[in-house]
């Protein structure tokens, strides 16, 4: 009697087109419109020159130092630039310095009047590396000012090439990635949003055994089968069915799009399996608690698994990060930010404490949900024999 039920289920879930479309189709549509709107951003974005101007008077030409450091990473504007040059520098007056920041054609200029000045239109990554670049060489100078007074004018060479060397504190430990992409929060999120999306099969699965819900169900309670094995037949079902949609959406996503995942295959198909049970569960809680008919229900999963996606990231970064700092424990509440989080943690992270932490975040919400799914059934089942009891006694 199971596997004709398990057998009976497949075929009715192939037949349901609305729930086919919203756990397969909308996240590869959404995952083409993402891949076609952050292609600049996956292909990584080079750093350009920035245009700056300075003020050349007495001033500047008597600042050699200063001078010198500028020149380092500088050239002046028509000359060709290699991968050392950070700026491309006009020597103008203050006038014509002023026109070109109006104009929009520097992003800053610098003056010289005891010591080095910026002025800015408006704030901007550009701006701050000047800024930046100004303080650490300001820094220089006064250790080269210091040196020259303690050594009676004169540096020695190898104290000059310790002086111009930056030495590093972070120990630098290679994950093997060649550079953090800002695009796969967003993938993965959208693997994370399919996986929650599984709950509108647990919706209907659910429906197939709630006698108020359908025909369908109404047939199910007259059948002579035991209602658990009848669950868990459905269960088993829309399990493998939502895990084989989930494994297509992770091929789609990895293969055809090309966003990398890393190489640890069994755990993200693990974390895939673990997140579509979550979903799972989540509609047959869903299902088992709310009272309103199917069309609600589905409306409730959806919506409420958008908006866990929406806090997780998939619409922009900043609003995981808000919630992260202000309410941190929506961010652990959220099945949907613990999915994205952990393939985030496979693909980046040697250690996986914090990993291990989110599934088992994610299965304890698997056991809520399906305990929940248990004692309401129950809870509506004896209801429904004490309604019947006072209506045969009255």
């Amino acid at each position: 009697m199971f596997s004709r039920i398990f057998k009976y289920r497949i075929r009715m879930i192939l037949h349901s087109n609305d729930s086919i479309f919203w756990l397969l189709l909308f996240p590869v549509l959404l995952s083409v419109l993402f891949n076609l709107a952050l292609k600049d951003t996956m292909s990584g974005e080079s750093f350009q020159n920035i245009n700056i101007a300075v003020i050349d008077d007495e001033n500047f030409r008597s600042e050699t130092v200063m001078k010198s450091i500028l020149e380092e990473v500088s050239v002046t504007e028509g000359a060709a630039a290699d991968e050392n040059t950070m700026f491309v520098i006009r020597h103008v007056g203050t006038e014509e310095a002023e026109a070109l920041l109006d104009n929009e054609e520097v992003d800053g200029y610098i003056y010289f009047q005891q010591g080095s000045h910026l002025v800015i239109k408006e704030n901007g990554i550009n701006q701050t590396v000047i800024k930046t670049f100004l303080d650490i060489a300001e820094q220089k100078k006064e250790i080269y000012k210091t040196m020259l007074e303690k050594n009676n004018g004169s540096i020695g060479t190898e104290l000059m090439e310790s002086l111009s060397e930056s030495k590093e504190y972070i120990l630098d430990v290679s994950n093997g990635r060649d550079k953090a992409d800002t695009s796969l929060p967003f993938f993965y999120s959208i693997l994370g949003m399919a996986c929650m999306y599984s709950a509108s099969m647990g919706c209907l699965g659910l429906s197939n055994i709630q006698i108020n819900q359908s025909p369908v169900a109404k047939r199910n309670c007259m059948a002579p089968v035991k209602k658990i094995k009848m669950i868990l037949s459905d269960f088993a079902a829309y399990g493998i069915m939502c895990n084989c949609i989930i494994l297509i959406i992770f091929l789609f996503i990895s293969k055809v799009i090309g966003i990398d995942f890393g190489d640890r295959y069994g755990l993200v198909l693990l974390t895939s399996l673990i997140g579509s049970y979550t979903g799972l569960s989540f509609g047959y809680f869903i299902g088992a608690v709310i009272k309103s008919n199917m069309n609600i229900k589905f409306y409730l999963v959806t919506a409420v698994s958008m908006l866990w996606s929406f806090m997780a990231g998939m619409m922009s970064n900043t609003i995981k990060y808000m919630i992260n700092q202000h309410a941190w424990i929506l961010n652990r509440l959220n099945p949907v930010n613990l999915i994205t989080e952990s393939y985030y943690k496979l693909y980046y992270y040697r250690d996986l404490d914090k990993y291990y932490e989110n599934m088992i975040l994610l299965l304890g919400m698997i056991i809520f949900f399906l305990v929940g799914t248990v004692l309401a059934l129950r809870y509506q089942e004896h209801n429904s024999v004490r309604k019947e009891r006072k209506e045969v006694t009255a």
